[in-house]
């Protein structure tokens, strides 16, 4: 009667952490991690496009501003020009 109640208890537990989980999840594109602050130089955006492209964007690039990284999607943020390319994506033509 005690392992029951044991996995009961537990199981309760990990439902609540579930239930914290996706009551907690933040909506929309995902920031830069927050270890990343005003000091770091991970600020070049990874956009995937409509047509599946891999670009990336600079800052002072024409779509820069407007870009938002959806990490969801598998965009992603990079610290150099270097490994944007190395990881496989271009630099926007504008």
């Amino acid at each position: 009667m005690k392992k029951i109640i044991y996995l009961l208890l537990v199981v309760i537990a990990l439902l609540g952490i579930g239930i914290y989980a996706l009551i907690n999840k933040p909506n929309g594109p995902t920031p830069p991690p927050s270890f990343l602050d005003e000091t770091t130089e991970c600020i070049i955006k990874g956009n995937i496009s409509s047509s599946g492209e891999r670009i990336y964007h600079v800052p002072g690039g024409s779509f820069y501003d407007q870009t938002k990284i959806d990490t969801s999607n598998g965009e992603r943020w990079f610290c150099s020009e270097e490994e944007a390319r190395q990881a496989g994506w271009r630099k926007s033509l504008r």
